[in-house]
């Protein structure tokens, strides 16, 4: 037990690494600045998705006076 006392806490961090290594860095700082932001660009080919739900097609008026059909999908 006395030579317990005498001795400091061990390192968290590896020995072998620099505290500033990316090995001690925090994983979600890293993978956020790997994103790159999301941007309103038009779609160029089809995207697939998994529809849960559909409303009933209903009809709708555009600015230009247009009746068209539409339905929500979820």
């Amino acid at each position: 037990m006395s030579t317990a006392m005498g001795r400091s806490p061990s390192p968290k961090t590896s020995l072998s690494a620099p505290p500033n290594s990316s090995s001690t860095e925090n994983p979600k700082t890293v993978a956020k600045c790997q994103v790159t932001p999301r941007r309103n660009v038009l779609q160029k080919r089809p995207v697939i998705v998994k529809v849960l739900s559909t409303t009933k097609p209903f009809e709708y008026e555009t600015p230009e006076m247009e009746k068209k059909i539409m339905f929500h999908a979820t």
